[in-house]
């Protein structure tokens, strides 16, 4: 049976062999070796939870009851995990402040319960947050968090911004088609380049999403140029305002990405400054194995050996090295 491979789920690390350089470590230890026990350390150390949601619909409406179960695992085994004797679920508005929040504790092992809506509820988007206790030491990264969009049909024209031809009993907008019209207009455009930076010399995949002011993914289309003259591709989102393209990166050069919307309104964007001083990871998936580069200036041979160390949630996976002279690494 052919294995395959999901790289998004992946982090690989670039690390200097004297990056890891300690007195009081036996110098026989691997750079890789020693980067696994420090993780290895922090996952004993420091056991995170992660907590996750399972709803029963989508949309809401005011006097309805968000039903739940939740799940509070192991966030790198995502194994179950009860470190943790209550979750708590918060429901937040716009303005980001808590409209209620409920403790729920285990019931024969299973976290489960209910979030009455009140009847008199504003209409409009609102954020569905559950943790623990215990993952209120650190980021909100482990949190479980939800947009919800919740109804009112008996709410005033005046809190709805109806007109006077509007039906009565109608709520505000509950999709991208339904959003005011100047809300549609305005958005942003942001771009990723593959491996986390552009590296100067190098053909390299960019993805982009493109959002409105209301969080929607709008469609856009463009063209990059070069030094604001030269056009040197195109580019058009596929997908909820996603896409991505191809670009060569020349020494001194400046890259700037002329955005349309489907309204027609026009954004320039300069991309990220390609660099000539560090490195950069490419990934090509084949059927069988990944073939992974390591992007160097101008596409020149490594002059240092390298290792790489292939880790998912913080659990380390495969480890190996590049060695001087060389760019690609396959991994089985």
């Amino acid at each position: 049976m052919k294995k395959s491979f999901v790289f998004p789920f992946l982090c690989c690390l670039l690390i200097h062999l004297s990056s890891f350089a300690q007195e009081n470590q036996p110098e026989q230890t691997s750079a890789e070796d020693k980067a696994i026990q420090h993780m290895t350390s922090q996952l004993r150390a420091f056991p995170q939870e992660k907590v996750y949601l399972h709803l029963d619909k989508a949309y809401y409406s005011a006097g309805d009851t968000i039903w739940f179960r939740a799940y509070m695992v192991h966030a790198t085994l995502h194994q179950p995990m009860a470190y943790s004797r209550y979750i708590y679920v918060e429901l937040i508005n716009d303005s980001k402040q808590v409209v209620s929040r409920i403790k729920v504790r285990p019931e024969e092992g299973c976290f489960y319960s209910q979030l009455p809506i009140k009847a008199d509820i504003a209409p409009g988007k609102y954020h569905l947050r559950a943790f623990t206790n215990y993952m209120r030491n650190m980021e909100e990264d482990y949190f479980f968090h939800k947009e919800l969009y919740i109804g009112n049909l008996i709410t005033s024209k005046e809190e709805t911004g109806l007109s006077e031809n509007s039906l009565p009993g109608q709520a505000v907008a509950t999709t991208k088609e339904q959003a005011p019209q100047e809300n549609r207009l305005s958005y942003d455009v942001r771009f990723f380049p593959e491996g986390g930076h552009l590296i100067t010399g190098n053909m390299q995949t960019i993805a982009f999403k493109a959002i409105d002011t209301e969080g929607w993914g709008t469609e856009v289309h463009g063209r990059i140029l070069k030094n604001g003259k030269d056009e040197i591709c195109t580019f058009k989102s596929s997908h909820l305002g996603m896409g991505y393209f191809g670009l060569y990166t020349e020494p001194g050069c400046q890259y700037t990405a002329v955005c349309e919307n489907e309204a027609g309104k026009s954004l320039t964007i300069d991309l990220p400054q390609a660099t000539d001083s560090s490195y950069s990871l490419s990934i090509n998936q084949l059927p069988d194995r990944m073939h992974l580069s390591v992007l160097t200036p101008y596409g020149q041979p490594l002059e240092e050996e390298l290792s790489v160390l292939v880790h998912m949630r913080g659990m380390p996976l495969f480890k190996s090295k590049v060695s001087a002279g060389t760019n690609l690494l396959s991994l089985p």
